[in-house]
């Protein structure tokens, strides 16, 4: 009797488990998963996580101080929007730090290569000092559902925010 019992329960719970089908994760699981991916360098999961493609490579993005935030998860429909909160390197500070040494050394009997190679000496010392600010950028993640799975639609704030501000650094240089 209680064989039969167990293997009702278990015929009953099987059949719960096909029919409710592959469960979709959450827009806030899927924005936590993109971070996971970018920190483990797993850069092509992380991708396959966004509508479009990035403007820059993501494994150009310097992750080992990069956190981001999120809540206020908000769904209407195809459509979830979440309120994300990413730190990373001040990019535009880092390059201050390197433009302004950089005019000292060019005024300096040094070649083009030594140049080269003191600015990325240098480039590389800002981005490793636990001296470098964090930038924090604030941004309304939009996501999608598609085929039963929510993707990240950035844009260049997101981007903006994942690069401690490079898009804006650019943007910037390009106005001069």
């Amino acid at each position: 009797m209680k064989t039969a019992l167990a293997f009702a329960i278990l015929l009953v719970l099987s059949a719960c488990a096909v029919a409710s089908g592959p469960t979709t994760p959450s827009p806030n699981e899927t924005v936590t998963a993109f971070f996971a991916h970018i920190h483990a360098a797993e850069f092509d999961e992380a991708e396959r996580l966004l509508t479009t493609e990035p403007p820059i490579p993501l494994n150009e993005i310097e992750t080992d101080r990069l956190f981001s935030q999120h809540d206020n998860e908000t769904i209407e429909g195809n459509r979830a929007y979440i309120h994300l909160s990413i730190n990373n390197l001040d990019f535009a500070w880092i390059m201050n730090e390197v433009i302004s040494q950089s005019f000292f050394w060019a005024f300096e009997e040094v070649t083009e290569e030594e140049l080269y190679e003191l600015v990325n000496e240098l480039l590389t010392e800002k981005m490793n000092s636990l001296d470098t600010p964090l930038v924090e950028s604030k941004v309304v993640l939009v996501l999608e559902l598609e085929n039963n799975e929510w993707r990240i639609t950035p844009d260049d704030e997101f981007f903006d925010g994942l690069t401690g501000g490079v898009l804006s650094f650019a943007e910037y240089v390009a106005g001069w």
